[in-house]
C-alpha cells in the first residue's frame, strides 16, 4: 500500500502543485524567452508566461504589437494582484514613447508596490534628441533597488515630491539632462545604501559630492558638444568604501578633489581630467589595496610618482599639451605597463620593481620630426626609456608620420653612429605603423633606429593595404642576405644581423608556420586574399 502511495505521488506533477508566488518567483530568475519556453512544460505553467513578475521588452523597429503585448502583461499581472518586480523596456521608434508614463504610472500605482529593477532605454534611430519626461512616481519610489535610464529628462520639483531611494542599491543615468541641484541635493542624498553610481553623458551637473557610506563604484563621463563650465568631482573623506574609480572627461577641464587616502580602492582610472597639484604621488599608504592605475592625458601636475606594493597593471598617457619633468615607478608585483608618450621623456623604475617578468608597451602617438638633431635626440631619449625597461619583454609600437626623406639619406646615416656613444639596447618587439613615406625613407630610419636599438621579432600585419610594406621588408631582407654573400653590407645585415626568418600565423591550427628563403615574397603576396588579414613576425638574430 505504501509503496503504490509513493509511485502516485512520484508520478504527479509536483512542480504544477507548487503555489502560484513560488511558481511566479521561479519565472522570475529566467529571462522572457526562457520564461515561454518553460511555461509548455505544464499545463498550469502555460499562464504563467504572460504574468511573470520580470517585464521585459525590446522595441526593435515599427511594431504595432508592442503597445498590446504591453498592455496585456500588465493588466494580467494587475488583474491577479501580482508585484511587478522587474520592468525594462528599451524603445528605438519615437511613436512607442508617448505611450509611456501611463504605463509607468500603472507599474508604480500597483496594489503590491513598485519594481524593485527599472530600466527604461529610449534610443531613437531617427537620430533626433527628444527626452522622455520621466513620471514623478519613479522618483518617489521607495521599492527599487536598482535604475537605469538612458535619454530622459529628470523634472523633479522638492516642493511636491520627495526622493525615496533607500533601498536603491544601483543608479545608472545615461544621457538624461538632470538639474546640478537636484542631483547632489536630492538624488544621490536620497540613496543612503547606493552601492554603484554610472553617470554617462549627462546634461546639468556641474558638481558631484560623494559622501555615502555604502559607495563602492562610480564611474563619470562627460558628455560631448556641450559649452558649459569647469566640472569638479569631490571625494570627502566620508567614502571609505570605494573599490572602482572611473572618470573620463573630453574637455580637460574636470578639477578632482579627493581626500589623503581611499582605504579599499582597488581600481583608479582617470582620463582627460586636471588634477591641480605640482606632483601626483600613488603610495601604498594611501592607496593600500589599489591593482589597476590608469592615467590617460591628464593636465594640472607636473610629477608622477608611484611608490605600492600591490600595483599589477599600470597605464600612463601623456597628454601632447603638457610632458612630465619625471615619472618615478616602484611596484614590486607590477605585471602589465602600458605607455604612451608623445616625446620619451624622463622615467625611471625603481630596483625593487617586478623582481619576475613582466609586460611593458611603449606606443608613440604621434612623430613628426623635421630636423637630424631632433631626430637624434630621439633615438636618444628611446633608447633610455628602452634600458629602463629592459628588465621587461618590451613592445615598442611606431606609427610614424610625415618623414623627411632628406634626414635619411645614407650621409646623414653616419651621424647616427657618431651620436650614439652607448650600447645598442636589445628589445622583444617592434610593431610597424607607418604611414605618409616611402620605401627608401623607411629603410634609412631603420636603420638609424638600428644604431640605437634592435628589437628580436618585427611584427606586422599582412592585409590589402599593408601588403607593399610587409613585401619591402622581405625585400630588404633577402637583398640584406645576398649582398651579405657576396661581401656587402647594407641595411640590417650592416648593423650586426646574424639571421632572419618569417612566421605567419595560422588560424586554423592556432599556430605560428614558418616560412623560410625564397617564400618570404611569396608568403606576402600569396597568403593573405583581400578580405583577409595574416598576422606577421619576423626573426631576428643578432651578433652578441
Amino acid at each position: 500500500m505504501a509503496s503504490r502511495k509513493r509511485k502516485h505521488i512520484c508520478s504527479g506533477d509536483r512542480i504544477s502543485q507548487l503555489p502560484e508566488p513560488i511558481l511566479h518567483h521561479i519565472l522570475s530568475f529566467l529571462s522572457q524567452k526562457e520564461a515561454l519556453q518553460t511555461s509548455v512544460l505544464s499545463k498550469s505553467w502555460r499562464d504563467l508566461g504572460s504574468t511573470r513578475p520580470n517585464i521585459d521588452f525590446r522595441v526593435a523597429g515599427d511594431d504595432e504589437s508592442f503597445d498590446f503585448a504591453l498592455e496585456t502583461a500588465l493588466s494580467c499581472c494587475r488583474d491577479r494582484n501580482l508585484r511587478i518586480t522587474q520592468f525594462s523596456v528599451e524603445i528605438l521608434q519615437a511613436e512607442h514613447v508617448s505611450f509611456m508614463e501611463e504605463y509607468i504610472q500603472d507599474v508604480f500605482s500597483g496594489p503590491c508596490g513598485g519594481p524593485t529593477t527599472f530600466s527604461l532605454n529610449i534610443t531613437l534611430n531617427s537620430g533626433r534628441y527628444s527626452f522622455f519626461d520621466l513620471p514623478p512616481a519613479v522618483l518617489e519610489s521607495d521599492s527599487l533597488r536598482s535604475l537605469s535610464l538612458t535619454n530622459c529628462r529628470l523634472n523633479f520639483n522638492p516642493a511636491e515630491s520627495v526622493v525615496r531611494f533607500k533601498h536603491l542599491n544601483s543608479l545608472f543615468l545615461n544621457w538624461v539632462i538632470i538639474h546640478n541641484e537636484t542631483l547632489e541635493r536630492f538624488i544621490l542624498p536620497g540613496c543612503p545604501l547606493v552601492k554603484r553610481v554610472e553617470l554617462i553623458s549627462c546634461f546639468g551637473p556641474t558638481t558631484i559630492r560623494l559622501n555615502h557610506g555604502c559607495l563602492e563604484h562610480f564611474h563619470f563621463q562627460e558628455a560631448r558638444g556641450l559649452n558649459k563650465p569647469a566640472f569638479e568631482i569631490i571625494f570627502e573623506d566620508t567614502v571609505p568604501t570605494l573599490e572602482t574609480i572611473n572618470i573620463k572627461g573630453l574637455s580637460n577641464a574636470w578639477c578632482i578633489n579627493y581626500p589623503a587616502c581611499f582605504p579599499f580602492l582597488r581600481s583608479l582610472c582617470l582620463e582627460n581630467v586636471y588634477l591641480p597639484m605640482e606632483s601626483f604621488e600613488i603610495s601604498s599608504a594611501d592607496f593600500p589595496f589599489l591593482e589597476h592605475l590608469s592615467i590617460k592625458s591628464c593636465t594640472g601636475f607636473d610629477t608622477f610618482r608611484l611608490v605600492n606594493c600591490l600595483v599589477r597593471h599600470l597605464t600612463i598617457w601623456v597628454s601632447r599639451k603638457q610632458v612630465l619633468s619625471e615619472i618615478k615607478i616602484d611596484a614590486p608585483v607590477l605585471e602589465e605597463f602600458v605607455y604612451r608618450p608623445y616625446v620619451a621623456g624622463p622615467i625611471s623604475f625603481s630596483g625593487e620593481t617586478s623582481t619576475k617578468m613582466w609586460k611593458s608597451s611603449i606606443h608613440y602617438l604621434m612623430f613628426n620630426m623635421d630636423r637630424l638633431a631632433h631626430l637624434s635626440q630621439w633615438f636618444i631619449d628611446l633608447r633610455k626609456l628602452l634600458e629602463e625597461l629592459s628588465r621587461s619583454e618590451i613592445s615598442l609600437i611606431l606609427p610614424i608620420f610625415q618623414l623627411n626623406p632628406f634626414e635619411f639619406e645614407p650621409d646623414n646615416f653616419e651621424n647616427h653612429h657618431s651620436h650614439n656613444n652607448n650600447p645598442v639596447v636589445e628589445f622583444d618587439y617592434l610593431e610597424l605603423c607607418f604611414s605618409g613615406y616611402s620605401y627608401s625613407c623607411l629603410m634609412h630610419f631603420l636603420n638609424c633606429m638600428l644604431c640605437y636599438c634592435r628589437p628580436r621579432k618585427i611584427r606586422t600585419v599582412l592585409d590589402g593595404g599593408t601588403r607593399g610594406l610587409v613585401g619591402f621588408v622581405c625585400r630588404m631582407l633577402l637583398l640584406g642576405e645576398k649582398e651579405k654573400e657576396e661581401g656587402k653590407e647594407s641595411c640590417f645585415w650592416g648593423q650586426g644581423l646574424e639571421g632572419a626568418a618569417m612566421n605567419v600565423f595560422d588560424e586554423v591550427c592556432n599556430e605560428w608556420l614558418p616560412v623560410e628563403g625564397p617564400r618570404f615574397l611569396e608568403s606576402a603576396g600569396a597568403l593573405c586574399p583581400k578580405d583577409k588579414q595574416v598576422q606577421v613576425c619576423f626573426r631576428l638574430k643578432w651578433k652578441d
